[in-house]
């Protein structure tokens, strides 16, 4: 497992897809456009149905769900997960770690630390987010 920092991006955007109800709605096709022009990051249990360039997680419950998953089935992006939040079958799969201390990031959500994470590692690159679903009672 290697910090994000030593990730690199070529392509000039960077997608991340958030888990929100609206990731559902994307077709394939549309996916596979934003892809081709953007590093597509997705969120979670996101990889089951989006084939990105980068899967990120941050508890051990996405953890637990994705070894059981990846026992019979390949690994079709990198990834990246919160430190100390994954299980050990998992180490040998992910790529890149992140530590909401070391990495100086605030918040709660995976969501607002993959903001903060690219932000700081990836200036230069625009970012677009899709399935950010928020909403108020």
């Amino acid at each position: 497992m290697r910090p994000l920092k030593e990730l690199n991006i070529t392509k000039p955007y960077i997608a991340i897809f958030a888990s929100g109800n609206s990731v559902h709605n994307i077709t394939l096709e549309e996916f596979d456009f934003i892809k081709s022009s953007c590093f597509v990051v997705t969120m979670n249990y996101a990889p089951i149905r989006l084939h990105g360039h980068l899967n990120m997680w941050s508890d051990k419950k996405v953890s637990n769900y994705l070894e059981k998953h990846y026992e019979t089935n390949p690994k079709e992006c990198l990834f990246l997960v919160r430190k100390n939040r994954h299980t050990p079958k998992l180490i040998p799969k992910i790529d890149y770690f992140f530590d909401q201390k070391g990495d100086h990031i605030q918040g709660n959500f995976t969501i607002v630390w993959a903001l903060q994470l690219f932000q700081k590692y990836f200036p230069d690159k625009t970012i677009l987010v899709f399935g950010l679903d928020i909403y108020a009672k």
